[in-house]
């Protein structure tokens, strides 16, 4: 009885030792259970977490581009009204002088032939003092070549007003202010304007070559907008073309327009160092700049870049190193209502 006893007891401490194993392995398999769970969830969150501080970041930027494109369309738009005012001053003092020249150089015609004649009337032989006089004055102030320097001060004074019109001119162009609505207009206007005063600009440092046919059609923009996209493009052609290792007469920009069925091409080409592939990375970022300070903002071409996708367009660049750099801005010829 004392052995089954025993037996009995020690059968139902192995139960118990069994149960409770039973139990601990239940419990273990919870906890793993629950720990899977949890970094499921864990991992979730975290996903969640970095979408949303990717989210936030683009929103961030696209903010900071906004209202980067704000301050500059304000400073545009502040220097376009000081360009038109200033072209508005000098237009009528350029008016003044050139409308002045035809009839000076007239008047200065008629009163050296009157001179003319009246030394014809004048007898070389005679012997009075007046008249020696008259002879001894006429060389001293060398009257053949006093026709001739009046004649050159005359042509330089129309040259110069002339061009100086032209300038006065061309700014009025490229100041004109956008009514912000889009219209059907040529962009030649604007490229030409912006070409003349360029070259006035940098007449001194670079070549500029033109080619602009003048039966390129017009297109639904905003012709303002585009004239800040060619004088940004084309200033910077200009610079990447004045490498300090070449003559000037080896510096030299290109201006081209073409089109096709679908679209019109305006092409900016110079024969500077070309672009590096770090740089070409990060040409159109904001504020990216490779100008010496003071010379560039690193805004020209990312503004550049928004304005043209914002007239359903694109710009490529085609670079090699050593060679030189060619921006295609790429226009519709039809304009995508959404």
């Amino acid at each position: 009885a004392l052995a089954n006893r025993i037996n009995i007891l020690k059968k139902e401490k192995d139960l118990a030792i069994i149960a409770e194993l039973k139990l601990i392995e239940k419990n273990q398999s919870l906890i793993e259970n629950q720990k899977e769970n949890l970094e499921a969830e864990v991992k979730v969150r975290t996903q969640e977490l970095e979408e949303s501080k990717i989210k936030l970041e683009e929103a961030y930027g696209e903010l900071e581009r906004t209202q980067q494109s704000r301050i500059e369309v304000e400073k545009m738009s502040s220097l376009g009204q000081l360009t038109a005012g200033i072209a508005h001053e000098l237009n009528n003092p350029i008016n003044f002088i050139s409308n002045n020249v035809s009839p000076l150089r007239r008047d200065m015609g008629e009163i050296l032939t009157l001179v003319d004649k009246y030394e014809s009337c004048i007898d070389p032989n005679s012997n009075s003092q007046e008249i020696e006089d008259l002879n001894q004055y006429k060389e001293e102030i060398e009257i053949d070549y006093l026709k001739k320097e009046i004649d050159i001060l005359l042509s330089g004074i129309h040259e110069g007003s002339s061009r100086t019109a032209e300038i006065v001119r061309n700014l009025k162009i490229y100041s004109h202010l956008d009514s912000g609505e889009m219209r059907n207009a040529s962009i030649l206007p604007g490229l030409n304007s912006t070409i003349v005063i360029m070259q006035s600009n940098f007449k001194t440092d670079c070549k500029i070559k033109v080619d602009l046919p003048e039966d390129i059609c017009n297109i639904f923009c905003l012709p303002g907008k585009l004239n800040q996209v060619f004088m940004n493009i084309l200033n910077n052609a200009i610079h990447a073309s004045m490498d300090k290792n070449k003559l000037y007469s080896e510096r030299q920009v290109s201006v081209g327009c073409h089109q096709d069925e679908h679209n019109l091409y305006v092409t900016f080409k110079d024969n500077g160092n070309g672009i590096p592939d770090k740089v070409m990375a990060k040409i159109f970022d904001p504020f990216f700049t490779t100008k010496k300070i003071g010379m560039g903002t690193g805004l020209g071409l990312s503004i550049s870049k928004t304005i043209i996708e914002n007239h359903q367009g694109e710009i490529k660049i085609n670079t090699s190193i050593g060679k030189g750099t060619e921006f295609i801005v790429i226009l519709p010829r039809v304009f995508k209502v959404t």
